[in-house]
């Protein structure tokens, strides 16, 4: 309100306040004549004692309690500290925390929430919304209440500034609050007749028949996209049954039980039998069914009669832990109806012997009725496949600068040794015969030791298939007689020195040359006659 009295409340609050600093300044000026300089006490004087307060104990002097003033300096000018500073700085202090200083900070308090509660001015469109909100003709009353605001605002200026008390008699607007309590009544009067006659007036019902009304009406307008959101989730419903009987629970306990019935003990049985071709019978272990999720049956190889729940990683070997893993992955891929072709990365990695012999076999009997493909980098497999299986395609994969995959020909140990000697004649032999006579026996000298070399394998060869009748073998266990060890009677002395002669001859180009006693490479001549005589022998041989 701004009125007369509430003027005189605002400037006796406003002349208190100035009246005790006025009181409070000039008791510090006279005190003792302490201060030298004008301003003492004054708001400005005032916030500089407070920030000189805050950083003395939170800096300067931390802990200390301020004034700091025995062997201290000042905190503003950092200057030592005479007996007068001291002492004025004390009386400072003193009159900070006095009544005098209180009482005008708490008049000046009031003061200030008395500015802040004075009347501001709302917008003419806060002022606009009130009227429309109470059903009042803003056109009519909005120029009326603004030229009332510029009133009420220009006075609340003066009361602010004005060291003198204020008269209000010239501010009108009593017509205006008149006029306006006198709409609030009639629409209070208005209120409370509706709720008189509200009293006879079935409201809930009313309501409801209007919400009811208001219902159909919508639903009449959106026939059609109700009749289709009906059909909608009438689908969705068909659906949600449908669901309901492909659900994986369902299926699991099916599939579970199909697995029990049919697939279970049929891959067990197969299973059983891998073990037993892959010559892993004497490893007690057992496949059983561990859990069905979504309808996928999942087994796990477990001991037999093991105490507790050992995992077979910390029992078996890394050998018996393949072989238990390629008779399972055997017993899974042998029970399918279509013969798909196998490719086998050195499956008897880690195995010792007896599982590398039967693992062999196993893979031969597979290729009887599919493609079986075996990668392999270990000569005594190579021997050992040679040996069981009646025919092999053999591929060898060699490595390039480039890299590993090019293909090329079947190492010579790996060839029949009547073929090798020939090829080894036909092609690298002439080879070597052109490069001695174009570009000397230096450039010969690599080519003429590597066939020497190769020769004196190809002997090897020829002694354990053909001279010795197969009947031994590098990387062979067995000793084959049968239909062969008559053969080893057609050995004449004339080829026991004829081998022996070859094999002393090529066997020195295999070790390191005495500088003083070098042998020297044969000349091509030489060497395609020491073929030729091989090849001459290994015919009649045969034909024996």
């Amino acid at each position: 309100m701004v009125d007369e009295e509430s003027c005189k409340r605002f400037q006796v609050l406003k002349q208190d306040a100035h009246l005790k600093r006025m009181i409070a300044t000039e008791a510090i000026q006279k005190n003792g004549e302490l201060s030298k300089l004008d301003g003492v006490g004054s708001e400005t004087w005032r916030a500089l004692w407070e920030a000189a307060r805050k950083y003395s104990i939170a800096e300067a002097y931390r802990g200390e309690s301020f004034p700091k003033t025995d062997g201290a300096k000042c905190v503003l000018c950092h200057q030592d500290l005479d007996e007068e500073a001291q002492e004025r700085l004390k009386r400072f202090e003193e009159f900070v925390k006095s009544s005098l200083e209180s009482d005008a900070k708490q008049s000046e308090e009031q003061l200030k929430k008395a500015i802040e509660n004075l009347p501001s001015r709302p917008s003419n469109e806060a002022l606009k919304t009130s009227l429309e909100f109470a059903g009042i003709d803003a056109n009519e009353w909005l120029p009326r209440l603004d030229d009332a605001w510029n009133t009420i605002v220009s006075k609340v200026e003066e009361l602010k500034i004005s060291k003198e008390t204020v008269r209000v008699q010239s501010l009108d607007v009593s017509p205006i609050v008149s006029e306006l309590e006198s709409i609030s009544l009639s629409m209070e009067a208005r209120a409370i007749q509706f709720d008189e006659d509200a009293k006879d007036f079935d409201r809930e019902k009313a309501q409801e028949e209007i919400l009811e009304l208001e219902a159909r009406q919508w639903t009449s307008s959106q026939r059609g996209a109700i009749l289709a959101e009906v059909q909608r989730l009438k689908d969705i419903q068909k659906l949600e049954s449908w669901k309901t009987l492909t659900s994986t629970r369902g299926l699991s306990v099916k599939a579970s039980e199909l697995s029990e019935s049919i697939i279970t003990n049929e891959y067990v049985r197969r299973f059983n039998q891998e073990l037993a071709k892959l010559g892993a019978k004497r490893i007690r272990v057992k496949l059983e069914k561990t859990r069905v999720r979504e309808g996928v049956v999942n087994h796990k190889i477990r001991l037999q009669d093991a105490v507790t729940d050992v995992p077979i990683t910390e029992i078996l070997s890394e050998g018996e832990q393949r072989i238990i893993a390629l008779a399972a992955f055997l017993a899974d891929v042998t029970g399918k109806e279509e013969s798909s072709p196998f490719i086998f990365d050195d499956p008897i990695s880690s195995l010792d012997q007896d599982f590398e012999e039967k693992t062999i076999e196993r893979l031969i009997q597979l290729a009887e009725d599919r493609q079986v493909i075996v990668f392999t980098h270990r000569l005594s497999f190579l021997g050992i496949i040679n040996d069981k299986a009646d025919s092999l395609c053999q591929v060898n994969i060699r490595t390039e600068p480039w890299g590993s995959g090019e293909v090329g020909e079947i190492p010579i140990f790996g060839k029949k040794p009547e073929k090798a000697l020939n090829g080894l004649k036909n092609e690298r032999l002439a080879t070597a015969k052109k490069v001695y006579f174009e570009q000397g026996s230096d450039a010969y000298y690599p080519l003429a030791k590597a066939i020497c070399s190769d020769f004196r394998i190809l002997l090897e060869r020829i002694v354990e298939l053909y001279f010795l009748a197969d009947v031994v073998q590098r990387h062979r266990r067995a000793i084959n007689t049968m239909g062969k060890i008559h053969n080893l009677s057609k050995i004449t002395q004339g080829d026991c020195d004829l081998i022996d002669k070859y094999m002393t001859k090529y066997s020195v180009y295999e070790h390191s040359q005495s500088a003083e006693f070098p042998a020297e490479l044969p000349e091509p001549e030489e060497l395609e006659q020491d073929i030729d005589a091989i090849l001459t022998w290994l015919v009649a041989f045969k034909g024996r």
